[in-house]
């Protein structure tokens, strides 16, 4: 009989102690769901920035080429010097 008490009392203490660990697991779980969604949210930012730097460093070559050709000296072969 005595052995019945602190049987029932033992896997009563050790049921109270392991119900947190339920909660922290999912609580776990949660925190993981919330950053792999963060993650993929910066992955997709980091995608949307490299592709606005690659149109930014497309535009600027365009214009330095437009940029080099003003600059180009204009052959006028009927100017005179003066």
């Amino acid at each position: 009989m005595r052995f019945k008490k602190i049987f029932a009392m033992l896997l009563t203490g050790i049921m109270t102690v392991s119900m947190p660990g339920a909660v922290f697991a999912a609580s776990t779980e949660e925190q993981i769901a919330d950053v792999q969604a963060q993650k993929e949210a910066a992955q997709a930012e980091l995608a949307q920035q490299q592709s606005n730097m690659a149109s930014l460093e497309s535009k600027k070559q365009e214009l330095e080429s437009y940029l080099e050709e003003l600059n180009a000296p204009v052959y006028r072969p009927y100017q005179q010097c003066i």
